[in-house]
């Protein structure tokens, strides 16, 4: 909702890092998904649109995973950089890899470097406990899942 991930691939991007932004996330709110939410965000930063991908169905980062990596395949991407947010990575990465690996495909995780949560003190700000705490939870759940 911050940006923060979109400002980071973008960032990549331009960097040289990466030749495509690839952008997954479904349903927000009546027909607009966050991959077309994010789409607007990268086009203002100045990714042009043919080097924009978007899945736009996903609800979770399992589904995130699973998706994406139905484009990755189509478009022969051998590596990606999976740019998260950081209270997100230990579970993204876990999904990812998993699911990944099984395709040979790397994966290599990168936390937005640009965000308000501070790791190091989650417990300063409320919208950070939140954050950890749901993390939490999802990491027991997705464990449970065989993640």
């Amino acid at each position: 909702s911050s940006g923060e991930r979109v400002e980071e691939a973008v960032r990549l991007y331009k960097e040289g890092w990466a030749g495509k932004i690839l952008l997954s996330e479904g349903p927000l709110a009546w027909q607009l998904t966050g991959a077309e939410w994010m789409k607007k965000q990268a086009i203002e930063m100045g990714v042009p649109l043919a080097d924009i991908l978007l899945e736009d169905q996903s609800e979770s980062t399992i589904e995130n995973a699973l998706f994406t990596l139905q484009i990755v395949k189509k478009h022969s991407i051998k590596s990606v950089i999976l740019v998260t947010s950081p209270a997100h990575t230990r579970r993204a990465r876990k999904v990812f890899k998993k699911t990944y690996s099984k395709e040979g495909i790397k994966i290599i995780v990168r936390p937005a470097q640009k965000s308000k949560f501070r790791p190091s003190h989650w417990w300063e700000r409320h919208e950070d406990t939140q954050l950890v705490m749901w993390e939490y939870g999802a990491l027991v759940l997705y464990f449970l899942k065989g993640y």
